[in-house]
């Protein structure tokens, strides 16, 4: 198990018990993985993770290639881009949701 392993569950509000064997749980449900369980279940949230990140991804390739100076009216942006999925009201935060995801990743 990685660092980047026991975080992400951790954002998802699991909790690691035990390495050997793999055990987690999740207090607000009152859940527990242990063993392949809690394998399918952190496979699982990395593949949401994976899926949420090629949509960013995507997202800011549609908006670099039709941004521009004449074009910050959100209302334009967001006909091309389907911003409500990550939850965005404005260019501004568009923008800053970019560049915050990027300089996590190690893109900037």
């Amino acid at each position: 198990m990685n660092k980047k392993d026991i975080e992400l569950l951790k954002l998802n509000g699991w909790i690691v018990e035990c390495e050997s064997p793999f055990e987690i749980s999740k207090s607000e449900t009152e859940s527990f993985a242990s063993n392949e369980a809690a394998e399918q279940i952190l496979n699982s949230l990395k593949s949401e993770f994976d899926i949420e990140k090629t949509i960013i991804i995507e997202t800011a390739i549609k908006f670099i290639e039709n941004y521009n100076e004449s074009n910050r009216d959100f209302k334009k942006i967001d006909s091309y881009i389907d911003v409500g999925v990550l939850g965005i009201k404005t260019s501004e935060e568009l923008i800053s949701y970019f560049y915050y995801f990027f300089k996590k990743e190690g893109l900037l």
